[in-house]
């Protein structure tokens, strides 16, 4: 017990201060009900955002300043939040950080695919994992989407990606390099979550989940675009909660609305499906399955004492924080109304304010 109160007294201490500069929900909900970006950026400039959106308004504006402010302040938390982990933390921390290289190659990889320029994809980015801005401009440099997989040479992606270039090359479809990147980014970071203390065993359970919402977000999508029961196998990530005989039985499901069905008694998505039926995208359902995951692991994350759970807890919250102020301020840009706008931000546990309350 002493050994753990010394190696995460003072991290947690100094965990506990970055939280204090969070925005409060009445915050988010003020950010919602203003008229346009214009006033968001305004509403921001009052919190600790102030530094970021200054320093970068002499080259950015609207939303696409709030996304680079929000982008320059993560990268900065994920460094500060690395440099107070211990030891035993540091590396679950590195291995948790990655998840932005993934989501930078997928930006890239789409970008090639869709004709998109360096420009028009820099505010989406985030440069919180290992690659540096310059490296993904070199990406970006490259011809197509073979091109940049064979330039990322030397690196594991390299090796992750290429057994999958045949089938894109045959169908154009995505799917495989995008799921390819992710089975290596959940397989590594499993494995990387160190047993020290016993209840590093909380952190292992929320990246269970969120293999879970990955393997059943890939099972809508396949079976909302009708792809056969036997190519689906290939797209599930070992390593969550459910097995393997459960998310066979899922795949046989006829359409997406049986899917639902089935996974009631883990992750009730029924309360998106008239949204689903009526409007013919998985948007609703997705957005109610990341708020049930993150509500979850939040709640667990949030009863850990002097532990890797409070760290873990806060980039969560700080994600959660940068998702939800990006997509206020996309939906303003679009116009879309306040009461719409509160439908798709997550809040901060089970008892939040934000966002429809999801019955358990």
């Amino acid at each position: 017990m002493m050994d753990r109160v010394y190696t995460y007294a003072y991290p947690n201490a100094r965990v506990r201060t970055l939280k204090t500069e969070l925005l409060s929900e009445e915050k988010i909900l003020s950010l919602i009900h203003v008229k346009d970006v214009q006033e968001m950026v305004a509403v921001l400039e009052e919190t600790p955002y102030r530094e970021y959106l200054v320093e970068l308004s002499v080259l950015y504006q609207g939303a696409d300043l709030i996304e680079m402010a929000l982008a320059k302040s993560l990268e900065d938390a994920s460094v500060k939040l690395l440099a107070l982990s211990p030891g035993p933390a540091k590396k679950t921390i590195q291995a948790l950080l990655e998840k932005w290289d993934i989501h930078n190659l997928r930006t890239v990889l789409n970008a090639k695919k869709y004709g998109k320029s360096f420009e028009e994809i820099e505010p989406y980015l985030v440069f919180a994992g290992s690659f540096t801005k310059d490296e993904i401009k070199k990406l970006m440099e490259q011809r197509d989407v073979e091109q940049v997989v064979h330039a990322l040479a030397g690196t594991k992606y390299e090796q992750v990606l290429t057994p999958q270039l045949d089938e894109y090359k045959k169908t154009g479809n995505m799917m495989p390099l995008i799921n390819a990147l992710y089975k290596s980014y959940y397989d590594g970071l499993i494995h990387n979550v160190l047993m020290r203390f016993g209840d590093e065993v909380i952190t292992k359970e929320c990246l269970k989940a969120e293999i879970d919402a990955r393997n059943i977000m890939s099972l809508m999508r396949l079976k909302h675009e009708g792809i056969e029961e036997s190519d689906i196998p290939k797209f599930m990530i070992e390593g969550g909660n459910l097995t393997e005989k459960e998310l066979l039985d899922l795949a046989r499901s006829k359409d997406v609305v049986e899917v639902v069905g089935k996974l009631k008694p883990y992750y009730d998505l029924t309360p998106g499906l008239e949204d689903y039926k009526k409007r013919k995208t998985l948007i609703p359902l997705e957005n109610i399955l990341e708020r049930v995951v993150l509500e979850r692991n939040i709640e667990k994350l949030s009863m850990g004492s002097l532990s890797l759970s409070l760290i873990v807890l806060y980039m969560y919250l700080k994600e959660n924080e940068v998702s939800n102020i990006r997509k206020i301020a996309r939906a303003k840009e679009f116009g879309v109304a306040p009461e719409k706008i509160e439908e798709y931000v997550i809040g901060m546990g089970k008892h939040s304010i934000l966002g429809k309350k999801i019955e358990r």
